[in-house]
């Protein structure tokens, strides 16, 4: 730790953390980081200035570091100009690994620098974090998403792709591309979790808890007023990648829309609703409603397999349908709800009016479905707190 033991004197710590600039991976790092603020300690993010919006509604200085999401897809064409058929995961691994970390790391070099921070907080899908780190002598802590932890291999991957970064750099490659070096925050409800690897040094559980600026938005007038009947809930998230699939929405409202059910889909900010054509009166279709407002009207959730989305539906003891959209993590969570009987799970042509609709009627009809999530929510609210994480990081850092 640096300038000697600033903890015990009650001197704040800095903690610097580094975020993709997606809401997926933003928000769960917030609540950790509002507990650390709220605690005296000096909290900044650094991110693409694109999303520097998001981070200064949660409250917290921002600073420019790597590329947008639009320039990170932009570099990816540029690269693999023959890459339309390339499958979403893996041009999500490409932008995380080929193409975030070279343009982010000179950035965080720099800013560690001047701003001199103590510890290095990353999520798991920011991968400059551990090599700034390292380069910088300071302790990074990896601020894991609330889905089971990735595969061994697929960590092995991970850092096999980032090594020539770290080589060029002049150090040895770490391990997992450092992830796992010294403490993991681990938010993944318990009855969803694989088994840690033996590579983890260190985890602590964290429970998860939504955020997503439900404070700055207002609730659409429409969900006051819902008909009194079971309500559905649709999303593939807010990234481009995985949400661009207007075929799968179709799907969902022409297996959906007759049923005696509200149906509420989001499509996320980068699509437009007017694109669905015309809807019943029980359809209701908005780029994005805040989790926090929308969820407690909720009675099921339809959706990628985004941990985020995820997490919040089960924390409300919501049935998922999850229909996974490529992304690794996704196809692990959704494996996990339907291991722990919370859901049910739909790959590619599975999903069609059909089976849609069988299986939201399963999901709302059959009790065991609804019981189950009840009881991930109550394992989630037993999980400790944002404040207890930081109890721990305090104490961590000075022994640092």
């Amino acid at each position: 730790m640096r300038d000697g033991d600033r903890c015990a004197e009650g001197v704040d710590v800095k903690v610097l953390c580094t975020c993709m600039p997606a809401f997926g991976h933003f928000h769960p790092m917030v609540p950790l980081a509002r507990a650390l603020a709220d605690a005296g300690h000096e909290v900044a993010f650094a991110t693409a200035h694109e999303f520097h919006r998001e981070v200064d509604c949660a409250g917290f200085r921002a600073f420019s570091a790597g590329l947008s999401e639009s320039r990170m897809q932009a570099e990816l064409r540029q690269r693999f100009p023959n890459g339309d058929g390339t499958p979403p995961e893996q041009q999500r691994r490409r932008l995380s690994t080929d193409i975030a970390p070279a343009a982010m790391l000179p950035d965080v070099l720099k800013l560690i620098d001047t701003w001199r921070p103590d510890l290095l907080l990353h999520e798991e899908g920011e991968y400059t974090g551990p090599l700034a780190a390292t380069l910088a002598g300071i302790p990074n802590v990896t601020h894991g998403w609330p889905a089971p932890l990735m595969p061994q291999e697929r960590a092995r991957r991970i850092g096999d792709a980032l090594a020539p970064l770290w080589k060029e750099h002049g150090l040895e490659p770490m391990p997992f591309g450092g992830l796992y070096r010294y403490l993991y925050v681990d938010c993944c409800p318990p009855s969803l979790q694989r088994q840690h690897f033996a590579e983890v040094r260190a985890a602590r559980p964290l429970r998860p808890v939504a955020y997503d600026a439900a404070s700055k938005e207002d609730a659409p007038v429409w969900l006051g007023s819902l008909a009194a009947k079971p309500t559905v809930y649709v999303t593939l998230g807010t990234v481009p990648i995985f949400n661009r699939a207007p075929g799968i929405f179709t799907v969902i409202l022409d297996a959906l829309r007759d049923e005696s059910l509200n149906l509420i889909v989001t499509v996320g900010p980068n699509n437009d609703p007017a694109a669905l054509g015309p809807r019943p009166e029980n359809v209701h279709i908005e780029r994005y409603v805040p989790h926090t407002l929308l969820l407690p009207h909720c009675d099921a959730v339809i959706c990628h397999g985004g941990a985020g989305t995820t997490a919040a539906a089960l924390a409300h003891g919501l049935p998922v349908l999850l229909l996974p959209r490529g992304g690794a993590s996704q196809r692990r969570t959704a494996e996990a709800c339907v291991a722990s009987g919370v859901g049910r799970m739909l790959v590619g042509s599975e999903a069609n009016d059909a089976t849609v609709r069988a299986t939201v009627r399963t999901l709302l009809d059959a009790p065991g479905y609804r019981q189950r999530a009840r009881g991930v929510a109550e394992e989630i609210r037993h999980l400790p707190g944002p404040d207890e994480m930081v109890r721990h990081l305090e104490q961590w850092v000075e022994r640092r």
